[in-house]
């Protein structure tokens, strides 16, 4: 009867052991997959951000090379449209 409750109690505590164990790699998962969503968050909105600051030199880019290469007519009016 001793030798059963000793093998019981022994299965008990590994299958205690083991949940915990799954329990806490779960929880860290979950938590460092926060982590990683906030930071792909923050990198996305810094792209967009990246993006509209190049889309805007793409084009003043333009308007300067557009001056550059127009006729001296055509530069004065760009100059005084500006």
């Amino acid at each position: 009867m001793g030798d059963l409750f000793a093998v019981l109690l022994g299965v008990a505590i590994l299958v205690w052991a083991a949940a915990d164990g799954t329990v806490r790699i779960i929880r860290t998962a979950k938590t460092a997959s926060k982590s990683l969503t906030r930071r792909l968050e923050a990198l996305e909105a810094t792209n967009q951000q990246l993006e509209e600051q190049l889309a805007e030199a793409r084009e003043r880019i333009e308007t300067l090379e557009r001056l550059a290469t127009d006729g001296r007519e055509q530069l004065r009016r760009d100059i005084d449209a500006l």
